[in-house]
């Protein structure tokens, strides 16, 4: 379709892939001059690249999962030994490599964007801090918030959501950096009509919906040949900063 000068809804597949690899996208994106962590990467409880010293110990996530899959509690690790047994029980549960980057301090901030028009810019985003109660959610807080045992989780007293408190009111320089960084994302990689980068999570991209025909009705009679029609999907996406000293 590129070569052929037709028109694309959303990113191109190799981006989306892309940025589902926290690993290779960090690369990239540092490439570009984009605040990334350093990372180290492990496989089963081995180094394929190790991580940069860190005083503060490190945080071990999954490198290809989102939603909060494969965050523990112990996910920050004060030593290294340990981060590799994170990688092995990662692998276990899930066959993915984990991402060793130093642990910082900080705030949790959730950029959140919906584009509903094709002009749409970062003047849309949502920019908010996420108090959870804790350092960092879990896998334990993903199902109670998004998944189908948030009623259960109401019976038994235990729900709980995040209180999200607009950046710009109590730091608004953070809050002008981020839109920064996400008109960066979108001037470098690439990302736009409306679909953002989540270290956590990423749309799919619209595809071509085609609509076969039963092949004996095929056969009965011919009809004419229709183009295949383009449905973009609307996603709500939720990219991730954390920020220090902003």
């Amino acid at each position: 379709a590129r070569l052929n000068g037709l028109k694309l809804l959303g990113a191109d597949d190799a981006l989306f892939a892309l940025c589902q690899d926290k690993f290779r996208s960090g690369a990239v994106l540092g490439a570009l001059g984009l605040p990334v962590p350093q990372s180290g990467l492990a496989r089963d409880g081995r180094w394929l690249v190790e991580p940069p010293a860190s005083p503060a110990g490190w945080f071990v996530k999954p490198n290809r999962l989102g939603a909060k899959i494969g965050i523990w509690p112990d996910s920050r690790s004060r030593d290294l030994g340990h981060a590799l047994e994170l990688s092995r029980r990662v692998f276990a549960a899930y066959r993915d490599d984990v991402v060793v980057q130093p642990y910082v301090a900080g705030r949790n901030a959730r950029a959140s964007f919906l584009g509903l028009k094709p002009d749409t810019g970062v003047e849309a985003l949502g920019i908010v801090f996420v108090d959870s109660g804790g350092d960092f959610q879990t896998m334990d807080d993903s199902p109670a918030l998004y998944g189908g045992t948030g009623e259960a989780a109401r019976a038994a007293g235990t729900y709980a959501e995040p209180v999200l408190l607009p950046v710009a009111a109590s730091q608004p320089r953070a809050d002008a950096r981020i839109r920064r960084i996400a008109q960066s994302l979108i001037a470098g990689p690439g990302l736009r009509n409306g679909r953002w980068a989540s270290p956590m999570r990423w749309p799919r991209p619209p595809r071509a919906v085609f609509s076969p025909r039963p092949r004996n009705e095929q056969r009965r009679r011919k009809q004419p040949r229709r183009r295949p029609r383009t449905v973009p999907r609307q996603t709500a996406c939720v990219p991730t900063f954390h920020l220090i000293g902003c």
